[in-house]
């Protein structure tokens, strides 16, 4: 079985539709929603499936689909997690700029996000200024915004281990980092959202996919580029996800091997 953990503004709603493409009905499940970030109510879920239901699918996308792991293992069921990661001063760019997008539209953690930087009216450097050195667990405000600290690295240990005590500073205990490159080695296939269709060729080399066609979705038109940014920003930014950085490098150096033209 294979798990799509779609990380939010990485390129994952572009990967996603080729994921569509790939599967037939019943093959791949769809889990995505709110209130699902949770072991237990992937295994609940999980249980509510016949038997015929579990050995039809081959695939499970969601956001939160990487809380099928510790699932998977109690049952002993083989599988194989593959996502998107993205360089991390490029998504606190794009996750900035979407949230104020969807401030009006939407429901959810983005709209709220954007909700909340309109009424203080933060700019980007002021999130790290207000909530840095801080931890998601202090207060709600604080962890609205957990995902511009180490937002990727948190997502994928999230199934794992507490991240409360990844705090929003610009060291962290060395936990963290050996859990989540032992997470990474051991479960993960990683593609890059700069080598996007790089990722998909590779992906698609290792899971059979056929139809790899590249459509662009869910791209944040009003950001501006990253050559754009002051230096201080990026800097700002560098300095509180250290961790997202390190995996972002070492994943585009590490798991795309099989494709014979990239250069990492």
């Amino acid at each position: 079985m294979l798990i799509f953990h779609h990380i939010g503004k990485t390129g994952g709603t572009s990967l996603r539709n080729i994921v569509k493409r790939n599967y037939q009905p019943g093959k791949l499940l769809e889990l995505y929603g709110p209130n699902r970030g949770s072991v237990e109510w992937y295994r609940h879920y999980y249980h509510t499936l016949t038997a015929e239901q579990k050995s039809t699918i081959q695939c499970i996308a969601a956001h939160s689909a990487h809380f099928m792991i510790p699932v998977l293992e109690e049952l002993a069921h083989p599988f194989q997690v593959f996502c998107l990661l993205r360089d991390p001063v490029d998504r606190v760019i794009s996750w900035y700029h979407f949230a104020l997008s969807v401030a009006e539209t939407d429901n959810g953690g983005a709209g709220q996000v954007g909700r909340i930087l309109k009424q203080r009216n933060w700019r980007i450097e002021d999130i790290y200024l207000n909530l840095g050195c801080g931890a998601e667990n202090i207060s709600e405000l604080h962890k609205s915004f957990k995902f511009f600290f180490n937002g990727q690295a948190r997502t994928i240990l999230a199934p794992h281990v507490a991240t409360e005590g990844l705090t929003y500073t610009a060291t962290f205990p060395h936990f963290y980092e050996d859990k989540l490159y032992a997470i990474i080695q051991r479960y993960y296939i990683t593609g890059s959202q700069s080598r996007f269709k790089e990722s998909v060729a590779y992906f698609a080399q290792q899971f059979g996919w056929q139809d790899i066609s590249d459509v662009k979705e869910n791209v944040t038109k009003t950001r501006p580029k990253l050559s754009e940014l002051s230096k201080e920003i990026t800097a700002l930014i560098q300095k509180y996800n250290e961790l997202d950085t390190k995996l972002h490098k070492i994943s585009q150096k590490q798991y795309l091997p099989g494709v014979q033209y990239l250069s990492w």
